[in-house]
């Protein structure tokens, strides 16, 4: 291990990428020896570290709080490093969302952060009230042509916590420019029969032929997804968080973690009797359920012997069982 932090101290080579991905092969024991490069005086050793902790997923969590210290790094570089590093590796944390909330609400939406601001919110799970004001504004003020930071800023939207967040979404759906606004009717679909009356009343208003276009679209949705009680749970189940609490330590969280997945179990397979209306949610559905599989077959999943053993091996049963697609699980190397 030490001779691949000697690697990645040497800075953003080809090899260094190459170390980076190797750590991943000691998991938590590779944190402390990137957290201390994390505090070095030279740019690309800070980039190849935050690089390094990415790569551990799960096991790079407790680095979390040494990144958000980054996130004022002078190096913009680092600074978007960590912004991805975010992305990968999903942290549910308050404190830190709080934090890239308060940059986003003073950002000038023209700098190089935004982008990896937004998109880091669309990855951190629920949303606080607070939330909707800045990413409201984003939507607004983000360049156009950042179609990235405007997805993203949409999705994020979908996981604020408040009442006005749906009216919001739905508010944005056939106004203004159709690139600044076009994922707002596939995330107010996903909150499928709730969406509907808000809908029904946007198209019996809509005064161009744009706005029914798209009001239609999100409806069909949102149609799709109330079809399907499985499907709409799956849209508002904050799912990284529930993939961690089937592999922690807690047995009463595994344990809801495990209900949870088994009454989820028909929504990989919702669109086994037809396309979905946006075919980007087909694929979303199949990782979820490799996910699902993986961690349910990982032989460090802490379960204990006889009853909660036999729940575990049902539960994926159950999961290979869905024939909504013809999707074949990665299988990890190491």
């Amino acid at each position: 291990m030490e001779a691949l932090l000697h690697i990645l101290r040497a800075g953003s080579t080809e090899e260094a990428q190459c170390a980076a991905g190797y750590l991943s092969r000691f998991g938590a024991l590779a944190v402390p020896g990137l957290e201390a490069m994390l505090h070095s005086s030279r740019e690309s050793a800070r980039e190849m570290a935050v690089a390094g902790i990415s790569a551990l997923g799960d096991k790079g969590l407790p680095a979390v709080p040494q990144l958000r210290r980054l996130l004022d790094d002078p190096s913009v570089q680092v600074r978007r490093r960590v912004l991805q590093s975010l992305v990968v590796l999903r942290p549910r944390s308050q404190a830190l969302t709080a934090d890239l909330l308060e940059r986003l609400a003073r950002s000038p939406h023209r700098d190089g952060d935004d982008s990896g601001l937004l998109v880091a919110l669309a990855n951190a799970g629920e949303l606080p009230p607070e939330a909707l004001g800045p990413l409201t504004a984003a939507l607004k003020e983000v360049p156009s042509y950042d179609a990235p930071a405007l997805a993203a800023a949409a999705e994020a939207m979908g996981h604020v916590r408040s009442p006005r967040t749906l009216p919001a979404l739905v508010g944005l759906i056939g106004r203004g420019l159709e690139e600044r606004n076009s994922r707002a009717p596939v995330v107010v679909g996903h909150f499928g029969a709730r969406a509907l009356p808000l809908l029904m009343w946007r198209l019996a208003l809509a005064e161009s032929e744009r706005e029914r276009r798209e009001i239609r679209f999100a409806l069909r949705i949102a149609l799709q997804v109330t079809e399907s009680p499985e499907l709409a749970e799956f849209y508002q189940t904050d799912y990284v968080r529930l993939l961690r609490e089937l592999k922690g330590a807690d047995s009463v969280a595994r344990d809801r973690a495990l209900d949870t997945l088994n009454r989820l179990a028909p929504a990989f397979s919702a669109f086994s009797r037809g396309d979905p209306v946006f075919p980007e949610d087909a694929s979303v559905l199949a990782r979820a359920r490799c996910d699902a599989l993986l961690a349910l077959e990982d032989e460090a999943l802490p379960v204990t012997a006889g009853a909660e053993h036999d729940r575990v091996a049902k539960t994926a049963a159950a999961l290979r069982a869905t024939q909504g697609f013809a999707v074949t699980c990665a299988v990890p190397i190491y």
